[in-house]
């Protein structure tokens, strides 16, 4: 953390993106999405680095698996000393064979309540949180929350695997199909 926003504060972009897993997911305050760690670099190049200083605040680091950590925080943009932005985040950090990378980056608005989510995804309200399954052959580590608009519930998963399986992280969209009276996830 320390390393990535001292590479954004000198515009070291490449150091920037060194930090990302090669199949890293970022999700934007506007919801939009990049991913892979060459749309990170695209996204990187045309940014604000090196225009000002990335100062982390609050943050707060919980050891999920011995090799994977979820951090929440507030990342605050400052230019000639002034801040000019400022936004909560949470990102899943994984250990690798080179040292930790961020697996996944969301953006929250600093403003954001607590959502209370979707009636018609009351039953499932349950899952809302963060998960590991742990069995001989896999690890599977899950954080499940409302989406900004409450209307789904959205699970960013990591799972690693014994053996030469390579590992995987993804996001799955949970809604109820209102025609079918279903639910539903992709």
């Amino acid at each position: 953390v320390d390393a990535y926003t001292a590479a954004f504060t000198r515009g070291a972009r490449e150091a920037m993106a060194a930090s990302w897993s090669e199949n890293g997911i970022w999700i934007h305050a506007d919801g939009s999405r990049t991913e892979g760690l060459a749309a990170i670099r695209e996204v990187l190049a045309e940014g604000q680095a090196g225009k000002g200083g990335l100062e982390i605040v609050d943050s707060k680091i919980r050891m999920v698996t011995p090799s994977v950590a979820i951090e929440e925080g507030t990342a605050r943009l400052t230019v000639d000393g002034n801040v000019i932005g400022e936004e909560r985040y949470e990102a899943i950090h994984v250990s690798t064979t080179i040292g930790w990378k961020l697996s996944s980056l969301r953006e929250l608005p600093a403003d954001q309540s607590a959502p209370t989510g979707n009636p018609n995804l009351a039953e499932l309200a349950w899952m809302v949180g963060d998960w590991v399954d742990e069995s001989a052959d896999a690890r599977i580590v899950s954080r499940v929350e409302w989406s900004r608009n409450q209307a789904f519930l959205v699970n960013n998963f990591s799972a690693e695997f014994s053996g030469e399986q390579e590992s995987l992280e993804g996001v799955q969209v949970i809604d109820r199909d209102q025609a079918r009276g279903v639910i539903r996830s992709s």
